[in-house]
């Protein structure tokens, strides 16, 4: 598949969707797609939103961008589907944001709130003010120091399989696949999005239990925090 292109969308849609494209937003991402001219994903894996620009026309000296999104407003969980000309885009890519930040900020039984707790406790704990970290990566010495922690990680897991009386495989493996994923990433995404993802990844770890959360945390906290604050 063909690496996506600004050039290979039209100007007038660059330009209303710019406050979108000119950052890397953790609630959504840009998913390529040869069927459409533009695809926007909510990051959450359990998710299935999206906002698509799918094609343009030209009638009565107007050009016309046919957009389709899930969902279609606050009240309807369906595929709303418009046709709108470019300056109206910006609003409506706009609209479908708030709806993936009311579901990020709403509580509700589907919850859980202990994990949602230790969440907000890692974020804190490894937030990163660097003016920069919501539009670039980590350095080259920062990512391979990840991906090795990261590989060790992977392998302090793996030893923690054979402990079944006290923590069960599927939440090992769970673990395991969340390493590997967050690995993928660390030179695709932005200081920010990998900072979520390990927060995520942390909260998890300290749910599934106090050895686990020892293993891949505290023992080295100090020293991950303090690379991915300073760097080298």
């Amino acid at each position: 598949m063909k690496k996506l292109n600004k050039k290979d969308l039209p100007l007038a849609v660059l330009k209303a969707l710019e406050p979108f494209l000119s950052v890397k937003d953790p609630r959504y991402e840009i998913v390529q797609n040869n069927e459409a001219l533009l695809r926007f994903e909510d990051t959450d894996p359990d998710s299935s939103f999206y906002f698509e620009i799918e094609k343009s026309a030209f009638e009565k000296a107007k050009t016309l961008f046919t957009v389709a999104y899930f969902p279609a407003n606050q009240a309807e969980n369906k595929v709303q589907r418009l046709r709108m000309e470019a300056l109206t885009l910006g609003k409506a890519m706009e609209k479908w944001v708030n709806i993936l930040q009311g579901y990020e900020e709403v509580n509700s039984i589907y919850d859980d709130p202990i994990l949602k707790k230790n969440e907000e406790e890692f974020t804190e704990i490894l937030k990163i003010t660097d003016e920069d970290a919501d539009r670039v990566g980590f350095n080259l010495d920062q990512i391979n120091y990840l991906d090795a922690y990261l590989t060790n990680v992977t392998g302090t897991l793996e030893a923690h399989k054979n402990d079944e009386s006290e923590f069960s495989v599927n939440d090992i493996e769970e673990l395991t696949t969340e390493v590997e994923s967050i690995r993928k990433v660390l030179t695709k995404e932005t200081k920010s999005q990998v900072v979520s993802r390990l927060s995520k990844f942390f909260a998890k770890c300290k749910k599934v239990g106090l050895p686990i959360i020892k293993d891949v945390f505290v023992n080295i906290s100090v020293e991950l925090i303090k690379k991915l604050m300073l760097g080298p």
